[in-house]
């Protein structure tokens, strides 16, 4: 029984010493990753709570939402469509569409884009590293309803999409695009 318990001893003081020592055995290597977690959607709130009084905008304000990793880091961003209050937030071309880079502490304000209608169009396709949006604009420049590309610039989306001209591609039912905002009848939601 001594015997046992000094054995014991001896190969728990020989795997402590070989784990302090610093060095990785080669048959065996540790990958070491960093597993982030990603925001909420109660921190999406925060940081839309923050918008909004930092902008000085209705508090009461209802959007819409959809999370999507825009730029590939593994962190679903946010796309948001601002409702209401209408007339602060929306007018007859459309309503104003923000889009919320995800990171560890939180969401980011990459930029404000209006006007936009629905349905909002996530492409397949990336420029500068985030994929491209499809939005649909109404009146001002040509004013016909058309849907547009939005491209990443490596800072912003454009923030006036009226000034583009028709997308080529009609994102409905393609393979390519994903349909991410919609009015589907049933109002905003906070």
């Amino acid at each position: 029984m001594v015997k046992r318990i000094f054995i014991t001893i001896i190969l728990a003081t020989t795997l402590l010493i070989q784990g302090c020592s610093g060095q990785e055995k080669t048959s065996n290597p540790i990958t070491k990753t960093h597993i982030f977690k990603e925001p909420s959607n109660e921190d999406l709130s925060k940081a839309m709570l923050d918008f909004l009084k930092k902008t000085n905008a209705p508090i009461a304000s209802t959007y819409n939402f959809v999370r999507f990793d825009l730029n590939g880091d593994k962190m679903r961003d946010a796309i948001l469509m601002i409702k209401s209050p209408y007339g602060y937030w929306c007018g007859k071309h459309g309503c104003v569409m923000l889009i919320m880079k995800a990171n560890h502490n939180g969401f980011t304000l990459v930029n404000a884009i209006q006007p936009v209608r629905e349905p909002v169009y996530i492409s397949r396709t990336k420029i500068n590293g985030w994929n491209n949006l499809i939005v649909r604009v109404s009146g001002r420049m040509h004013g016909e309803t058309r849907n547009v590309a939005l491209r990443f610039d490596g800072a912003h989306y454009p923030k006036n999409p009226t000034k583009f001209g028709e997308y080529p591609v009609n994102p409905a039912n393609h393979p390519d695009f994903i349909r991410i905002l919609y009015d589907d009848g049933l109002g905003a939601k906070p």
